[in-house]
């Protein structure tokens, strides 16, 4: 059958087209791929940095820390939990104290991106809490510690050397307050936050065993200050005598009741760069600091306050929250 099209329907049959046409490109662009913009881009995205302090002192003692990390990232959310009791609470409990506080702080995990720094034992409470965080759901960026005795701190085991060494300490430094007898006087308390630091505890075991398993990213900052163990403790007219009979100067006692040298005064190095230990994820880095404010040092040879470990920081956090530091 061959017929002519009237007008009519030839008109419908070109709108049918138009609009068929017109529909699939439509339909085509709703399809497509999408890609997600980075994440610097979303401004919808939440970057909270949590700061852990260390035994027996509280959030004050991270206030240069916090003061950098604020000018680096003026639009991050920045917590400092007081943790009450860091003596008679285990660590694994102060962790859980510390997701406590973040999450009471946050409204959508799922446009949140965490970040956790502690020192000295604020390192091992910001891990666990860290561990926990992730398993919940948080994405949780990172995690650096500075100081923390990832092995242990084998002075916990010497109560009489420590006894013995703050005496000597709070005689003859200049200041009976000064950092180095005060850290000294800490370890010769007691309770579940301190046996959680013993080397080879049932603690740091069970944390080796998360290292190797989990992915979290950490940066492990040790201090190495065996160059000035010599300036501050060298002038004391004082000897150690050890069971064997040897006689120590006090820089010398200070190698031994630490676990030998090198060591931030307190804490070996090996311990806070996890040297012995296996771990998925794990970037170790190290400064010549101290482990506190010690006089007559100057303030920045601490690792609280630390230019070396600031730069540090800020760097590797503004890759792990995917942001450009505002100064470097």
């Amino acid at each position: 059958m061959n017929k002519k099209i009237g007008p009519k329907l030839f008109t419908l049959c070109v709108i049918v087209l138009c609009l068929f046409s017109c529909g699939g490109k439509k339909a085509r662009g709703r399809t497509g791929p999408r890609k997600n913009p980075p994440l610097s881009t979303l401004t919808n995205v939440k970057h909270t940095i949590v700061l852990c302090h260390g035994l027996g002192v509280t959030p004050a003692s991270l206030k240069p820390i916090q003061q950098q990390l604020q000018q680096a990232f003026p639009k991050a959310s920045i917590l400092a939990p007081h943790q009450q009791d860091t003596y008679n609470k285990s660590i694994e409990a102060q962790g859980k104290e510390v997701v406590s506080a973040l999450q009471a702080k946050s409204s959508d995990k799922k446009k949140e991106r965490i970040v956790l720094v502690g020192h000295s034992q604020g390192g091992l409470r910001a891990y666990w809490a860290a561990l926990q965080l992730a398993a919940e759901g948080h994405p949780v960026a990172g995690v650096a510690t500075i100081g923390t005795p990832w092995e242990g701190v084998p002075a916990i085991n010497q109560a009489t050397n420590i006894s013995n060494m703050v005496s000597v300490l709070k005689a003859n430094l200049s200041t009976p307050q000064d950092g180095l007898t005060a850290s000294f006087e800490k370890l010769n308390k007691s309770g579940p936050g301190l046996e959680d630091m013993k080397p080879q505890s049932p603690f740091l075991q069970q944390l080796h065993t998360k290292l190797l398993n989990n992915n979290i990213a950490l940066l492990a900052i040790g201090g190495d200050a065996s160059q000035w163990a010599t300036t501050v403790l060298g002038a004391i007219p004082m000897t150690f005598t050890m069971p064997d009979g040897t006689s120590l100067t006090v820089a010398q006692a200070l190698d031994y009741v630490l676990g030998g040298s090198p060591h931030d005064m307190l804490i070996p190095l090996a311990s806070q760069r996890a040297d012995h230990i296996q771990a998925k994820n794990l970037t170790r880095h190290t400064v010549q600091a101290v482990h506190g404010y010690i006089p007559p040092l100057p303030e920045e040879t601490s690792e609280l306050a630390h230019p070396e470990i600031m730069k540090k920081m800020i760097t590797l956090i503004g890759q792990q929250l995917g942001i450009s530091p505002a100064t470097q």
